[in-house]
C-alpha cells in the first residue's frame, strides 16, 4: 500500500498509558518531509482531545533539531517543519 502509518502513545505524568491512535497518510512521501507531517497530524489530535502541556518523545532527532531551529528552511521538509511549529504555537 502507497501510503504512510505512524502510531502515538500517550502516557500521563507516572508513565502509565492513556489514549493511542494509528493513522495513515497518502500520498507516501520522504522521510523529511512524512516525519514534521506526522508530527503536525500529532499535535492537532492532541489538539482536538484538549490535552495541552504535552512533552514529545520523538524518534528522530533532525526532526526535533529542525523543529526547534529558528533558520529558515525552503525545502520541503522545511515547509512541512513550519507548518507543525506553526500548528503548536497556535494550539499551545
Amino acid at each position: 500500500m502507497n501510503c504512510i502509518d505512524i502510531g502515538i502513545c500517550v502516557r500521563d505524568d507516572n508513565e502509565a498509558f492513556v489514549p493511542a491512535k494509528t493513522m495513515s497518510f497518502t500520498p507516501l512521501c520522504f522521510v523529511p518531509v512524512g516525519e514534521p507531517l506526522d508530527l503536525f497530524n500529532v499535535i492537532k489530535w492532541l489538539s482536538d482531545m484538549q490535552m495541552d502541556n504535552v512533552n514529545f518523545v520523538m524518534d528522530s532527532k533532525t526532526i526535533n533539531d529542525d523543529f526547534h531551529s529558528n533558520k529558515p528552511d525552503v525545502s520541503e521538509s522545511g515547509h512541512a517543519n513550519q507548518g507543525a511549529r506553526d500548528s503548536f504555537i497556535h494550539n499551545s
